[in-house]
């Protein structure tokens, strides 16, 4: 199997993630009204998204940054601000996001393991059930920090926190790598709890976590 074909099977975002699997025959629309939703046969049109103006057109960026703008090319909606399990490079989990385990690798569905970005500064993974400090096996330590750090994956790989206003490096997670053209990173929290940044392709695995 070449890198192309890896890529192409590694799935880094679902929508609608605990709804049932989507049959073969359904199909992505925009709508006439600006409305983004999966369409099947002798079934209800299904919303992708919720959006609060219509959008005028989308746009698959090569970034994995799925994008909906309006009709005066204004971003109003953005994949990357909806994460399930997995960052990107150049994504950022927000103070307040989670990343949550799929439940099988190959069952896209909510699992059992968090990692939190909480609003006191610490990057936490808790198992879902029992989010508390108590039960947290992974922590950052970062809380000392102050409020509404980010988490940051950047295009060479470097995975690493942020002040609030982005400015300051608080916290380096992973190391940042040789730029290769063409090389995707993914930062994503496994079945297994742990979460792990590689290559997207070829999954060489840069750092793990947890």
């Amino acid at each position: 199997m070449d890198m192309l074909s890896l890529i192409l099977e590694t799935v880094v975002w679902t929508a609608n993630r605990d709804s049932a699997p989507v049959p073969s025959n359904a199909t992505l629309a925009l709508t006439s009204d600006g409305r983004l939703v999966l369409q099947q046969p002798q079934s209800q049109d299904t919303e992708i998204t919720n959006l609060t103006q219509p959008a005028s057109y989308a746009s698959m960026l090569d970034s994995g940054n799925f994008v909906l703008y309006n009709y005066v090319h204004n971003i109003i909606w953005q994949s990357f601000d909806h994460p399930t399990d997995t960052i990107l490079s150049s994504q950022i989990l927000l103070a307040g996001q989670d990343l949550i385990s799929r439940a099988l690798e190959t069952d896209y569905s909510t699992g059992i393991f968090r990692l939190s970005m909480q609003r006191d500064g610490h990057l936490v993974q808790f198992p879902i059930s029992k989010s508390s400090p108590s039960t947290a096996y992974w922590a950052s330590g970062t809380y000392m920090y102050g409020d509404n750090c980010l988490l940051h994956l950047d295009g060479d790989g470097h995975l690493y926190m942020l002040n609030a206003t982005g400015t300051t490096n608080i916290k380096n997670l992973s190391d940042a790598e040789p730029t290769k053209e063409e090389t995707i990173y993914r930062m994503t929290i496994h079945v297994d709890g742990i979460f792990r940044v590689t290559c997207l392709g070829s999954e060489r695995k840069v750092a793990d976590f947890g």
